[in-house]
């Protein structure tokens, strides 16, 4: 006898009803930044060590804690207990010790250009809510890295867990933060420069510069002279006299503009006003600039199969509760 015909599996998703109770694919484009995101991270375990111990010696107390951990006391005595769990003076805030905390204060120092180093936490999850830190520190080449286990050791020693760390620029000559900045400055030398940003060929280090001392900012604008101004020729530019006869103001003939017969185009790609005829049509070279990227997000895939896969989980969960509490009632009745 011959066997019954079966379909196979590839037959079997080609069919109409296959495809009907396939579900569709949620896809969505959008526009992205063309530049490669800057990620400065600390692949070095000994950078890692050197900087964590340079951080535990260096940084200051801030904040102390309230209640001391019993780990750290139930080995004294009791008398020297209530010695123990007194908390010593604070050194003062984090902005009187010439250091940042937190997001919003680093990019405040960031923008008022006075960052001399910033560290940012490996665990920060997204990475997106510090990327304008990264950017902004590029921008103005201040040297950025990012350190693995940062929240958990400024927690530890300065008793505030926080996801950046900024030191300032202008430190005192007996600070003992220049030897974290000279640290993070050495092992970001060793980091390749993000040729590929986008803000590290418009850095304004070369605008801004900040290394002149004050004292010499002050000499140079003593030594210039004040300009001075003809008060006479300066009312004639800005009020009208009225004459004794005839109008107070005159318009002006408009001038008689050249024709220009056909248009130039500049060296990225736009229309140059220029007197000069050139030759039509005209040549067009590569522009220097960077088009947007397109990037297509898909939805989850599996997301119905692990919600599944978690209210199964609760569900037999508490029906190992419901035994064990069951089992329990019955060990008590007999």
């Amino acid at each position: 006898m011959s066997s019954t015909p079966a379909f196979t599996e590839k037959q079997l998703k080609s069919t109409l009803s296959a495809k009907k109770n396939k579900p569709k694919e949620a896809r969505k484009h959008v526009l992205a930044c063309p530049f490669k995101e800057f990620r400065p991270r600390i692949k070095s375990e000994e950078d890692q060590k050197l900087l964590h111990d340079v951080i535990m010696h260096k940084v200051p107390l801030l904040k102390h804690q309230k209640n001391v951990p019993w780990e750290q006391i139930k080995h004294v005595p009791k008398e020297e207990r209530k010695a123990a769990r007194a908390v010593p003076d604070s050194t003062g805030g984090p902005k009187k010790n010439n250091i940042r905390l937190g997001v919003n204060e680093v990019t405040k120092l960031l923008e008022k250009k006075s960052a001399g180093a910033v560290l940012i936490s490996g665990d920060t999850k997204p990475m997106k809510i510090v990327q304008h830190v990264v950017d902004m520190a590029v921008l103005h080449r201040v040297p950025v890295l990012i350190l693995d286990d940062l929240k958990s050791t400024l927690h530890q020693k300065c008793g505030i867990a926080a996801m950046t760390f900024a030191i300032e620029r202008d430190l005192p000559p007996d600070s003992p933060l220049i030897a974290i900045k000279e640290c993070v400055e050495n092992i970001f030398a060793k980091i390749p420069s993000p040729l590929n940003h986008i803000n590290y060929k418009r850095s304004l280090e070369d605008i801004v510069s900040t290394n002149e001392p004050a004292e010499q900012m002050e000499d140079d604008e003593e030594d210039e002279e004040e300009p001075k101004f003809d008060e006479t020729e300066v009312r004639k530019r800005v009020y009208l006299e009225k004459p004794k006869s005839g109008r107070a103001f005159v318009p002006q003939e408009p001038k008689k503009r050249k024709k220009v017969g056909k248009m130039d185009v500049d060296e990225t790609g736009f229309l140059s006003f220029t007197n000069e005829s050139t030759d039509w049509p005209p040549a067009y070279s590569t522009p220097s600039y960077k088009s947007l990227a397109v990037k297509t997000h898909r939805g989850n895939r599996v997301r119905a199969k692990n919600k599944l896969q978690r209210i199964r989980t609760r569900k037999n969960k508490k029906s190992n509760k419901d035994e064990k509490e069951q089992t329990g009632t019955d060990d008590v009745g007999n």
